[in-house]
């Protein structure tokens, strides 16, 4: 019997990106064109960093410690792609760059879709919950760290009498 896989609702501009590239985006029936900017863009606004390799080719790895807004059955794993020369990525690179992540993170053009008004505001309400425990987890770690500086000045001074 075939597992029923439901589609990741992404935002628009993420669509379009992903979406082209795996073959499941098109605007009125044509081909649409990415940048290598707006792909790096995308894939490190969800939790990987983008890196040169050798030569033309980027390493894109998650960062340890992100939130994975993917399928839970989706591995969160390296891999690389090779930069092109211009601006623009050519449609060629398309089946190269679909087939890698078909094989290293399991996508095809199934695997999302254009998220609708209500999952867009369900999404940024989940993350701007994820900012605000971010940035209360960092004001509690700096509040943290300035009361063990405090603490070994005090020890520090006790000692030197």
């Amino acid at each position: 019997m075939a597992r029923l896989v439901l589609q990741t609702p992404i935002p628009q501009d993420a669509w379009r990106v992903v979406g082209t590239v795996l073959g499941s985006y098109r605007e009125n029936r044509r081909e649409v064109e990415v940048t290598w900017e707006e792909l790096v863009q995308v894939f490190e606004h969800w939790g990987y960093t983008a890196r040169p390799a050798t030569g033309a080719t980027f390493k894109f790895k998650p960062r340890p410690g992100t939130r994975w807004p993917f399928p839970s059955e989706s591995p969160r794993k390296e891999f690389s792609f090779h930069r092109p020369h211009g601006r623009v990525i050519p449609k060629k690179y398309y089946p190269t760059y679909r087939s890698i992540l078909q094989r290293t993170l399991g996508w095809d053009a199934n695997t999302f879709k254009v998220e609708s008004e209500e999952e867009e505001i369900q999404r940024r309400l989940v993350e701007e919950r994820m900012r605000r425990e971010e940035e209360e987890r960092n004001r509690r770690e700096a509040q943290e760290k300035q009361e063990k500086g405090k603490k070994r000045g005090r020890v520090g001074r006790r000692n030197r009498h």
